[in-house]
This record gives structure tokens, C-alpha cells and sequence, in this order.
């Protein structure tokens, strides 16, 4: 279907204009639905970060997300790890998601884009980045993930498919980063063979 191609006005109080839609020969009242926020569902700005594969080491950040803006919120809907799936004979390898309460520093900056180029810049104090040395003060750990790294283990072509987000009955769990407050998916097993990169999906009000 396409944009509503009526409206019928409802008169209680001062009045408002409904939209509507024509079916055969009737015409029915066209709804929207919002999130648990109270935005029509799809209507937040939303970005993709995409961190490049880089070769494992212990205690290597792999990804970052910041949010230093006093007046932005960021819901984190997505994050995947992404293994290059490189010519190697595996180890088991872990990746740690903390939530953090300083940026990091020393890092490759990451340019997250928009998935509608019509909206409005990113707020420069949401800032992404991999590999930092510094910063990153750790809050607390979430969850921990695990996984051969091995190309021959069918498993290891799953892991960049899999949000580490859990979904629980209809929803899909945000983590909420206000201002002065990150994730990072950090390696937390020692493994050096192999690369592994991220991607992380966050929607900003």
C-alpha cells in the first residue's frame, strides 16, 4: 500500500485529522505503531559501525562505542563479532561486551554511517573507534562469548551471523548509553592467530 489516500477529522476537544486508506470501496483507519518509547517504530535515526579485522591478541579492543553528548541517547540494538575466518588452525578464543565510563585513546577511529542518508549528522560526541591503549575505565562485564576460531569448524562461519544481543520474546535487549557512558568488545581469552573484526547497529534519540 501506498500513503494514506483520505482522512476523517475527529471532533472531540479541538479536533484531529485521521488518516485513512481505501479497501475495496471502504475506507479504514490507517495505524502506526510506536516502541516501548513512544516513537513511531522505525522513526530513530539509526547507524551502523563497522570494525575492521585485525589480528588477535590478549586484551585487544575490538570494538568501542561512546557516547559523550549531553543531550543524545544511543540504544545499542546489534553488535556481532566477525571473524576473518583466515588459514589457521584455531584456538577456543572469548570476547568480553563491558559497559565502560571514559573513551578510549590511542585507538583507529571508526566512522559510523547512517542507514538514511537524509538524516540529520551524528553527534560528534558519539564517537567509535578499535584497538585503543588507553582509556576504556571498565564498569562492569555483561556477558562473555566463546568460539573456535578455526575456518574447517562449520561453527566459526556462524559467529559473524549471531547478534550477541539476546531476543526475548518479541524484543530485541538495547543497552542504553547515556551521556558519559560506552561498550567495548574486548578479547578476554589469549589467542594471537586469527583476525576479528565487529559491527555494531545503534539507534540514536
Amino acid at each position: 500500500m501506498g500513503l494514506p489516500n483520505d482522512s476523517i477529522l475527529v471532533t472531540p476537544g479541538s479536533g484531529a485529522t485521521v488518516a485513512t486508506h481505501l479497501v475495496s470501496a471502504k475506507e479504514y483507519q490507517v495505524m502506526m505503531e510506536a516502541d516501548n518509547l513512544g516513537h513511531i517504530k522505525g522513526s530513530r535515526a539509526d547507524f551502523l559501525a563497522y570494525y575492521t579485522a585485525v589480528t588477535n591478541a590478549s586484551n585487544r579492543s575490538v570494538a568501542e562505542l561512546f557516547n559523550a553528548s549531553a543531550t543524545a541517547i544511543v540504544r545499542v540494538q546489534g553488535i556481532w563479532i566477525m571473524p576473518s575466518l583466515t588459514s589457521i588452525t584455531g584456538v577456543q578464543i572469548g570476547f568480553d561486551i563491558n559497559r565502560v565510563s571514559s573513551v578510549g585513546t590511542g585507538g583507529t577511529v571508526v566512522t559510523p554511517r547512517p542507514l538514511d542518508t537524509t538524516y540529520p549528522a551524528l553527534d560528534a560526541s558519539i564517537t567509535a573507534a578499535y584497538s585503543s591503549t588507553g582509556g576504556l575505565t571498565l564498569v562492569y562485564k555483561h556477558w562473555t562469548n566463546y568460539f573456535l576460531n578455526d575456518e574447517a569448524n562449520a561453527g566459526a562461519g556462524l559467529v559473524g551471523l549471531v547478534n550477541q544481543l539476546p531476543v526475548i520474546a518479541d524484543k530485541t535487549v538495547e543497552l542504553v548509553l547515556r551521556q558519559n557512558e560506552g561498550i567495548q568488545v574486548k578479547q578476554s581469552v589469549t589467542a594471537t592467530v586469527g583476525l576479528t573484526g565487529a559491527l555494531i547497529y545503534f539507534t540514536v534519540e
